[in-house]
Protein backbone atom coordinates (compact mmCIF):
# COMPACT_ATOMS: atom_id res chain seq x y z
CA UNK A 1 0.00 0.00 0.00
CA UNK A 2 2.85 2.29 0.60
CA UNK A 3 3.36 2.46 -3.41
CA UNK A 4 -0.09 3.87 -3.89
CA UNK A 5 0.62 7.67 -2.41
CA UNK A 6 3.73 8.17 -4.68
CA UNK A 7 1.56 6.66 -7.71
CA UNK A 8 -1.02 9.12 -7.01
CA UNK A 9 1.82 12.02 -6.82
CA UNK A 10 3.05 11.31 -9.92
CA UNK A 11 5.56 8.50 -8.82
CA UNK A 12 6.81 5.53 -11.87
CA UNK A 13 6.07 2.76 -9.11
CA UNK A 14 2.62 0.91 -10.27
CA UNK A 15 1.00 -0.41 -7.42
CA UNK A 16 -0.42 -3.84 -7.54
CA UNK A 17 -3.24 -4.69 -9.94
CA UNK A 18 -5.49 -5.15 -7.31
CA UNK A 19 -4.79 -2.24 -5.43
CA UNK A 20 -5.13 -0.22 -8.99
CA UNK A 21 -8.64 -2.14 -9.18
CA UNK A 22 -10.04 -1.70 -5.53
CA UNK A 23 -8.98 2.32 -5.68
CA UNK A 24 -10.87 2.28 -9.64
CA UNK A 25 -8.03 3.65 -10.82
CA UNK A 26 -7.71 1.45 -13.68
CA UNK A 27 -8.57 3.74 -16.34
CA UNK A 28 -6.20 6.15 -14.88
CA UNK A 29 -3.58 3.54 -14.96
CA UNK A 30 -4.56 2.72 -18.16
CA UNK A 31 -4.14 6.25 -19.79
CA UNK A 32 -0.57 6.98 -17.50
CA UNK A 33 1.04 4.03 -18.25
CA UNK A 34 4.01 3.70 -21.01
CA UNK A 35 2.69 1.61 -24.17
CA UNK A 36 5.81 -1.20 -23.08
CA UNK A 37 4.63 -1.66 -19.44
CA UNK A 38 3.19 -5.05 -18.69
CA UNK A 39 0.04 -4.64 -17.24
CA UNK A 40 -0.62 -1.93 -19.33
CA UNK A 41 -3.49 -4.05 -21.22
CA UNK A 42 -4.96 -5.52 -17.93
CA UNK A 43 -6.50 -2.02 -17.36
CA UNK A 44 -8.14 -1.21 -21.24
CA UNK A 45 -10.94 -2.79 -20.50
CA UNK A 46 -12.17 -0.52 -17.29
CA UNK A 47 -11.03 2.17 -19.32
CA UNK A 48 -13.09 1.11 -22.22
CA UNK A 49 -16.26 0.72 -19.65
CA UNK A 50 -15.28 3.90 -18.39
CA UNK A 51 -15.46 5.88 -21.63
CA UNK A 52 -18.12 4.33 -22.40
CA UNK A 53 -20.08 5.14 -19.40
CA UNK A 54 -18.70 8.48 -19.57
CA UNK A 55 -20.60 9.03 -22.80
CA UNK A 56 -23.73 7.57 -21.83
CA UNK A 57 -23.93 9.89 -18.79
CA UNK A 58 -23.42 12.87 -21.51
CA UNK A 59 -26.83 11.87 -23.08
CA UNK A 60 -28.97 11.42 -20.43
CA UNK A 61 -27.71 14.61 -18.99
CA UNK A 62 -28.05 16.72 -22.04
CA UNK A 63 -31.73 15.98 -22.21
CA UNK A 64 -32.12 17.19 -18.35
CA UNK A 65 -29.90 20.17 -18.64
CA UNK A 66 -31.54 21.49 -22.18
CA UNK A 67 -35.19 21.25 -20.60
CA UNK A 68 -33.64 23.05 -17.55
CA UNK A 69 -31.78 25.50 -18.60
CA UNK A 70 -34.60 26.57 -21.35
CA UNK A 71 -37.07 27.79 -18.67
CA UNK A 72 -33.99 29.63 -17.05
CA UNK A 73 -32.52 27.45 -14.74
CA UNK A 74 -28.47 27.82 -14.32
CA UNK A 75 -26.51 24.89 -13.54
CA UNK A 76 -23.56 24.34 -12.20
CA UNK A 77 -21.37 21.07 -12.93
CA UNK A 78 -19.39 19.36 -10.05
CA UNK A 79 -17.12 17.22 -8.86
CA UNK A 80 -16.21 13.50 -10.59
CA UNK A 81 -18.35 14.52 -14.04
CA UNK A 82 -17.01 17.77 -14.21
CA UNK A 83 -13.30 16.41 -13.61
CA UNK A 84 -13.86 14.01 -16.17
CA UNK A 85 -14.82 16.52 -18.69
CA UNK A 86 -13.18 19.87 -17.87
CA UNK A 87 -9.84 19.25 -16.30
CA UNK A 88 -8.52 15.73 -16.79
CA UNK A 89 -6.60 15.27 -20.77
CA UNK A 90 -8.95 12.05 -21.58
CA UNK A 91 -12.73 11.52 -21.52
CA UNK A 92 -12.99 8.34 -19.21
CA UNK A 93 -9.76 8.82 -17.53
CA UNK A 94 -11.56 9.86 -13.81
CA UNK A 95 -13.87 7.16 -12.59
CA UNK A 96 -17.28 8.53 -11.67
CA UNK A 97 -20.36 6.27 -10.76
CA UNK A 98 -22.97 9.50 -10.41
CA UNK A 99 -23.49 12.82 -11.61
CA UNK A 100 -23.28 15.93 -9.03
CA UNK A 101 -24.75 19.28 -9.94
CA UNK A 102 -26.20 22.45 -8.26
CA UNK A 103 -29.22 24.39 -8.87
CA UNK A 104 -29.88 27.96 -7.11
CA UNK A 105 -32.45 27.25 -3.97
CA UNK A 106 -35.04 29.65 -5.93
CA UNK A 107 -35.42 27.06 -9.01
CA UNK A 108 -35.72 23.84 -7.46
CA UNK A 109 -38.95 22.93 -7.14
CA UNK A 110 -39.38 23.86 -11.41
CA UNK A 111 -36.40 21.45 -11.88
CA UNK A 112 -37.60 19.22 -9.96
CA UNK A 113 -41.19 19.22 -11.39
CA UNK A 114 -39.25 19.32 -14.75
CA UNK A 115 -37.20 16.77 -14.01
CA UNK A 116 -40.77 14.10 -13.20
CA UNK A 117 -42.49 15.50 -16.40
CA UNK A 118 -39.32 14.14 -18.47
CA UNK A 119 -39.47 10.97 -17.08
CA UNK A 120 -36.78 10.88 -14.53
CA UNK A 121 -37.08 8.53 -11.77
CA UNK A 122 -37.12 9.96 -8.15
CA UNK A 123 -34.64 8.42 -5.92
CA UNK A 124 -34.57 11.33 -3.09
CA UNK A 125 -37.86 13.39 -3.14
CA UNK A 126 -37.80 17.46 -3.19
CA UNK A 127 -36.19 18.05 0.27
CA UNK A 128 -38.57 20.12 2.08
CA UNK A 129 -38.86 18.56 5.63
CA UNK A 130 -35.55 20.33 6.59
CA UNK A 131 -36.77 24.41 5.79
CA UNK A 132 -34.39 24.26 2.99
CA UNK A 133 -31.28 23.61 5.40
CA UNK A 134 -30.27 20.32 3.73
CA UNK A 135 -27.18 20.67 1.01
CA UNK A 136 -29.08 18.22 -1.42
CA UNK A 137 -32.80 19.35 -3.04
CA UNK A 138 -33.73 16.18 -4.65
CA UNK A 139 -31.97 13.11 -6.65
CA UNK A 140 -32.63 11.28 -9.46
CA UNK A 141 -31.77 8.96 -12.35
CA UNK A 142 -32.90 8.09 -15.76
CA UNK A 143 -35.38 6.34 -17.22
CA UNK A 144 -33.14 3.19 -18.42
CA UNK A 145 -31.55 3.50 -15.18
CA UNK A 146 -28.21 4.45 -16.08
CA UNK A 147 -27.65 7.95 -14.56
CA UNK A 148 -28.08 9.00 -11.23
CA UNK A 149 -27.65 12.59 -10.65
CA UNK A 150 -27.49 14.45 -7.18
CA UNK A 151 -29.22 17.87 -7.85
CA UNK A 152 -27.73 20.26 -4.65
CA UNK A 153 -29.04 23.74 -3.66
CA UNK A 154 -25.32 23.80 -1.69
CA UNK A 155 -21.79 23.54 -2.50
CA UNK A 156 -21.06 21.97 0.67
CA UNK A 157 -22.91 19.29 3.38
CA UNK A 158 -25.45 20.06 6.12
CA UNK A 159 -28.11 17.63 7.00
CA UNK A 160 -29.76 19.24 10.15
CA UNK A 161 -31.95 22.28 10.16
CA UNK A 162 -30.93 23.02 13.79
CA UNK A 163 -27.37 23.47 13.57
CA UNK A 164 -26.12 26.51 11.94
CA UNK A 165 -25.11 26.45 7.98
CA UNK A 166 -24.68 30.21 7.29
CA UNK A 167 -21.08 29.85 6.42
CA UNK A 168 -21.89 26.91 4.06
CA UNK A 169 -24.16 29.01 2.43
CA UNK A 170 -22.34 31.92 2.39
CA UNK A 171 -19.30 30.11 0.52
CA UNK A 172 -21.86 28.44 -2.11
CA UNK A 173 -22.86 31.74 -2.96
CA UNK A 174 -19.53 33.58 -3.71
CA UNK A 175 -18.55 30.20 -5.84
CA UNK A 176 -21.69 31.08 -8.03
CA UNK A 177 -20.71 34.32 -8.34
CA UNK A 178 -17.38 33.73 -9.88
CA UNK A 179 -18.69 30.79 -11.62
CA UNK A 180 -17.76 31.07 -15.18
CA UNK A 181 -20.04 30.43 -18.19
CA UNK A 182 -19.10 27.16 -20.99
CA UNK A 183 -20.57 26.49 -23.93
CA UNK A 184 -20.56 22.64 -24.13
CA UNK A 185 -23.00 20.34 -26.33
CA UNK A 186 -24.80 23.12 -27.65
CA UNK A 187 -25.98 24.88 -24.32
CA UNK A 188 -24.54 27.02 -21.78
CA UNK A 189 -23.46 25.53 -17.97
CA UNK A 190 -21.58 27.07 -15.23
CA UNK A 191 -18.55 25.84 -14.32
CA UNK A 192 -16.74 27.00 -11.01
CA UNK A 193 -13.14 28.68 -11.34
CA UNK A 194 -9.81 26.12 -11.33
CA UNK A 195 -9.12 27.89 -7.53
CA UNK A 196 -12.71 27.79 -6.30
CA UNK A 197 -12.76 23.70 -7.47
CA UNK A 198 -10.00 23.22 -5.30
CA UNK A 199 -11.82 24.99 -2.66
CA UNK A 200 -14.72 23.00 -3.27
CA UNK A 201 -12.93 19.69 -2.59
CA UNK A 202 -11.05 20.89 0.11
CA UNK A 203 -14.18 21.26 2.30
CA UNK A 204 -16.00 18.85 0.66
CA UNK A 205 -13.71 16.16 2.57
CA UNK A 206 -13.14 18.38 5.86
CA UNK A 207 -17.35 20.07 6.39
CA UNK A 208 -18.92 17.00 4.56
CA UNK A 209 -17.00 13.70 5.03
CA UNK A 210 -15.08 14.79 7.80
CA UNK A 211 -10.64 14.39 7.42
CA UNK A 212 -11.12 11.35 4.74
CA UNK A 213 -9.35 11.60 1.99
CA UNK A 214 -9.88 9.85 -1.60
CA UNK A 215 -7.24 8.09 -4.21
CA UNK A 216 -8.95 10.57 -6.56
CA UNK A 217 -8.38 13.78 -4.71
CA UNK A 218 -4.26 13.94 -4.99
CA UNK A 219 -5.44 13.36 -9.06
CA UNK A 220 -7.96 16.10 -9.40
CA UNK A 221 -5.64 18.65 -7.74
CA UNK A 222 -2.55 17.39 -9.94
CA UNK A 223 -4.75 18.24 -13.05
CA UNK A 224 -5.81 21.63 -11.58
CA UNK A 225 -2.19 22.51 -10.91
CA UNK A 226 -1.16 20.95 -14.39
CA UNK A 227 -4.34 22.06 -16.75
CA UNK A 228 -5.45 25.01 -14.88
CA UNK A 229 -2.27 26.54 -13.37
CA UNK A 230 -3.83 26.14 -9.98
CA UNK A 231 -1.18 27.26 -7.21
CA UNK A 232 -1.00 26.71 -3.30
CA UNK A 233 -0.65 30.76 -2.77
CA UNK A 234 -3.73 31.46 -4.77
CA UNK A 235 -6.04 29.02 -3.27
CA UNK A 236 -4.57 30.13 0.68
CA UNK A 237 -5.41 33.49 -0.80
CA UNK A 238 -8.94 32.26 -2.20
CA UNK A 239 -10.07 30.22 1.55
CA UNK A 240 -8.35 33.69 3.22
CA UNK A 241 -11.21 35.52 1.56
CA UNK A 242 -13.81 32.84 2.08
CA UNK A 243 -12.84 33.00 5.68
CA UNK A 244 -12.29 28.83 5.28
CA UNK A 245 -8.49 28.74 5.37
CA UNK A 246 -8.07 26.84 9.17
CA UNK A 247 -9.88 24.31 6.93
CA UNK A 248 -8.11 24.36 4.02
CA UNK A 249 -5.04 24.52 6.11
CA UNK A 250 -6.17 21.08 7.57
CA UNK A 251 -7.00 19.72 4.13
CA UNK A 252 -3.81 19.90 3.01
CA UNK A 253 -1.91 18.39 6.08
CA UNK A 254 -3.79 15.30 4.52
CA UNK A 255 -3.38 15.72 0.51
CA UNK A 256 -0.98 18.67 -0.38
CA UNK A 257 0.42 17.64 -4.17
CA UNK A 258 1.97 20.48 -3.92
CA UNK A 259 4.44 19.69 -1.54
CA UNK A 260 4.50 15.66 -3.00
CA UNK A 261 2.37 14.75 0.55
CA UNK A 262 -0.25 12.55 0.93
CA UNK A 263 -1.95 10.69 3.74
CA UNK A 264 -4.76 8.35 2.95
CA UNK A 265 -4.89 5.95 5.81
CA UNK A 266 -7.80 6.82 8.75
CA UNK A 267 -7.36 9.71 10.66
CA UNK A 268 -6.63 9.21 14.46
CA UNK A 269 -8.85 10.59 17.32
CA UNK A 270 -6.46 12.74 18.22
CA UNK A 271 -6.03 14.50 14.79
CA UNK A 272 -10.01 14.25 14.15
CA UNK A 273 -10.10 15.53 17.46
CA UNK A 274 -7.45 18.65 16.36
CA UNK A 275 -9.09 19.45 13.26
CA UNK A 276 -12.63 19.64 14.89
CA UNK A 277 -11.03 22.53 16.94
CA UNK A 278 -9.09 24.05 14.04
CA UNK A 279 -12.34 24.24 11.71
CA UNK A 280 -14.74 24.70 14.45
CA UNK A 281 -14.87 28.75 14.02
CA UNK A 282 -15.59 28.22 10.27
CA UNK A 283 -17.82 24.96 10.41
CA UNK A 284 -19.14 24.16 13.51
CA UNK A 285 -18.72 20.75 15.16
CA UNK A 286 -18.52 18.69 11.83
CA UNK A 287 -17.50 15.44 13.79
CA UNK A 288 -21.49 15.31 15.94
CA UNK A 289 -23.58 15.95 12.66
CA UNK A 290 -24.54 13.12 12.09
CA UNK A 291 -24.52 12.04 15.40
CA UNK A 292 -27.02 14.39 16.46
CA UNK A 293 -29.07 13.64 12.83
CA UNK A 294 -29.33 9.82 13.87
CA UNK A 295 -30.38 11.21 17.37
CA UNK A 296 -33.31 13.17 15.47
CA UNK A 297 -34.43 9.81 13.61
CA UNK A 298 -34.23 7.25 16.37
CA UNK A 299 -37.88 7.69 16.89
CA UNK A 300 -39.04 7.18 12.97
CA UNK A 301 -36.55 4.55 12.97
CA UNK A 302 -37.25 2.36 16.04
CA UNK A 303 -41.09 2.49 14.48
CA UNK A 304 -39.99 1.63 10.85
CA UNK A 305 -37.85 -1.43 12.82
CA UNK A 306 -41.35 -2.59 14.56
CA UNK A 307 -43.23 -2.16 11.02
CA UNK A 308 -40.80 -4.50 9.48
CA UNK A 309 -39.51 -7.12 12.25
CA UNK A 310 -42.19 -9.82 11.87
CA UNK A 311 -41.98 -9.98 8.05
CA UNK A 312 -37.64 -10.24 8.65
CA UNK A 313 -38.72 -13.01 10.87
CA UNK A 314 -40.78 -15.04 8.95
CA UNK A 315 -38.10 -14.49 6.16
CA UNK A 316 -35.71 -16.21 8.22
CA UNK A 317 -38.13 -18.84 9.60
CA UNK A 318 -38.59 -19.77 6.14
CA UNK A 319 -35.29 -19.48 5.23
CA UNK A 320 -34.20 -22.25 7.21
CA UNK A 321 -36.83 -24.85 4.95
CA UNK A 322 -35.79 -23.58 2.04
CA UNK A 323 -32.17 -22.76 0.51
CA UNK A 324 -33.73 -22.57 -3.27
CA UNK A 325 -34.52 -18.46 -3.81
CA UNK A 326 -37.54 -19.16 -6.43
CA UNK A 327 -39.09 -21.61 -3.73
CA UNK A 328 -38.94 -19.26 -1.23
CA UNK A 329 -39.92 -16.15 -3.06
CA UNK A 330 -43.38 -18.49 -3.90
CA UNK A 331 -43.77 -19.04 -0.29
CA UNK A 332 -43.35 -15.54 0.94
CA UNK A 333 -45.68 -14.19 -1.69
CA UNK A 334 -48.56 -12.98 0.05
CA UNK A 335 -52.63 -14.03 -1.49
CA UNK A 336 -53.47 -11.02 -3.70
CA UNK A 337 -56.66 -11.21 -2.06
CA UNK A 338 -55.80 -10.26 1.41
CA UNK A 339 -55.44 -6.55 1.16
CA UNK A 340 -53.37 -4.47 3.68
CA UNK A 341 -54.60 -4.75 7.30
CA UNK A 342 -53.92 -0.83 8.13
CA UNK A 343 -54.75 0.37 4.78
CA UNK A 344 -52.19 2.88 4.41
CA UNK A 345 -48.96 2.60 2.34
CA UNK A 346 -45.53 2.52 4.45
CA UNK A 347 -42.82 4.96 2.63
CA UNK A 348 -40.48 2.30 0.76
CA UNK A 349 -37.63 4.25 1.47
CA UNK A 350 -38.55 3.67 5.20
CA UNK A 351 -39.32 -0.22 4.49
CA UNK A 352 -36.00 -0.20 3.41
CA UNK A 353 -34.18 1.56 6.28
CA UNK A 354 -36.80 -0.56 8.91
CA UNK A 355 -35.19 -3.90 7.27
CA UNK A 356 -31.61 -2.65 7.13
CA UNK A 357 -32.09 -1.78 11.26
CA UNK A 358 -33.98 -4.82 11.85
CA UNK A 359 -30.71 -7.05 10.38
CA UNK A 360 -28.75 -5.07 12.49
CA UNK A 361 -30.18 -5.55 15.82
CA UNK A 362 -30.76 -9.52 15.46
CA UNK A 363 -27.27 -9.71 13.73
CA UNK A 364 -28.41 -11.60 10.38
CA UNK A 365 -25.99 -11.53 7.76
CA UNK A 366 -25.97 -15.12 6.74
CA UNK A 367 -26.68 -16.54 4.06
CA UNK A 368 -26.64 -13.21 2.40
CA UNK A 369 -27.64 -9.70 4.20
CA UNK A 370 -29.11 -8.53 1.02
CA UNK A 371 -31.15 -12.32 0.25
CA UNK A 372 -32.52 -11.74 4.11
CA UNK A 373 -33.63 -7.93 2.88
CA UNK A 374 -34.55 -8.34 -0.31
CA UNK A 375 -37.44 -10.88 0.39
CA UNK A 376 -38.74 -9.16 3.26
CA UNK A 377 -38.73 -5.84 1.08
CA UNK A 378 -40.59 -7.78 -1.48
CA UNK A 379 -43.47 -9.68 0.81
CA UNK A 380 -43.72 -6.39 2.45
CA UNK A 381 -44.35 -4.60 -1.25
CA UNK A 382 -46.61 -6.98 -2.27
CA UNK A 383 -48.13 -7.10 1.12
CA UNK A 384 -49.58 -3.16 0.32
CA UNK A 385 -50.63 -4.29 -3.71
CA UNK A 386 -47.94 -2.86 -5.25
CA UNK A 387 -46.52 -5.56 -8.01
CA UNK A 388 -42.80 -5.92 -6.85
CA UNK A 389 -40.61 -8.26 -8.56
CA UNK A 390 -38.25 -10.48 -6.45
CA UNK A 391 -34.41 -10.22 -8.36
CA UNK A 392 -31.49 -12.65 -8.01
CA UNK A 393 -28.03 -11.82 -10.27
CA UNK A 394 -24.41 -12.95 -10.51
CA UNK A 395 -21.18 -12.08 -11.69
CA UNK A 396 -17.82 -13.29 -11.94
CA UNK A 397 -14.77 -10.77 -11.03
CA UNK A 398 -11.43 -12.09 -10.81
CA UNK A 399 -12.10 -15.52 -11.03
CA UNK A 400 -14.80 -15.63 -8.15
CA UNK A 401 -18.69 -15.70 -8.97
CA UNK A 402 -20.48 -13.53 -6.85
CA UNK A 403 -24.47 -13.53 -6.67
CA UNK A 404 -27.07 -10.05 -5.22
CA UNK A 405 -30.18 -10.15 -4.79
CA UNK A 406 -32.69 -7.31 -4.69
CA UNK A 407 -36.34 -5.90 -5.52
CA UNK A 408 -38.15 -4.33 -8.91
CA UNK A 409 -41.05 -2.19 -9.30
CA UNK A 410 -42.54 -1.76 -12.60
CA UNK A 411 -38.97 -3.26 -14.47
CA UNK A 412 -36.50 -1.28 -12.49
CA UNK A 413 -34.40 -1.42 -9.34
CA UNK A 414 -36.59 0.12 -6.29
CA UNK A 415 -35.18 3.48 -5.79
CA UNK A 416 -35.25 3.21 -2.14
CA UNK A 417 -32.10 0.57 -2.51
CA UNK A 418 -29.66 3.38 -4.41
CA UNK A 419 -28.63 0.53 -6.60
CA UNK A 420 -30.18 1.64 -9.74
CA UNK A 421 -27.37 -0.12 -12.11
CA UNK A 422 -27.74 -3.40 -10.83
CA UNK A 423 -28.66 -4.94 -14.32
CA UNK A 424 -25.78 -3.50 -15.25
CA UNK A 425 -23.52 -5.30 -13.11
CA UNK A 426 -25.12 -8.61 -12.85
CA UNK A 427 -26.65 -11.15 -15.05
CA UNK A 428 -29.73 -11.79 -14.10
CA UNK A 429 -30.31 -15.60 -12.74
CA UNK A 430 -34.04 -15.38 -11.06
CA UNK A 431 -36.91 -13.23 -11.32
CA UNK A 432 -40.11 -13.98 -9.65
CA UNK A 433 -42.86 -13.87 -10.70
CA UNK A 434 -41.64 -13.76 -14.32
CA UNK A 435 -45.03 -12.07 -15.20
CA UNK A 436 -45.30 -9.08 -13.08
CA UNK A 437 -48.86 -9.59 -11.79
Amino acid sequence: MKSLPSFLLGGDTLPSTQIIRDNNLAPYAYVTTPKQHQHKDLFRPAYLRSLQRHYALKKDMKKILDAWILQGIEVMLLKGFYFSEFIYPAPGMRFHADVDVAIHPKDEQKAYDIAREQGWDIVKELNRSSGGACHEAFVIFSEKGSTYMEVHRFLFHSRVQSLPHKKQRKVSKEIWKKAGSRAWEDITVKIPEPVDTAIILALQRFWGEPFLIKPHDPLDLRFLIREKGVTKEALLERASKLRCKGTVNAFLERCNPWDDHLQLSSPSIVQQIKWSLQILPERGLVLYETKFLRLLRAPAALMDVLHVLPTVIKVRLTQRRHTDPSKLAAELTPDPKQKNSSGQEYPEHRLVRGIRWALRFLRLSSPGPCLLRSLSLYRLLRKQGKPATFVCGLRKVEGKVSGHAWVELNGKVLPALNEPHNRRHFNVSLEYPQTVQ
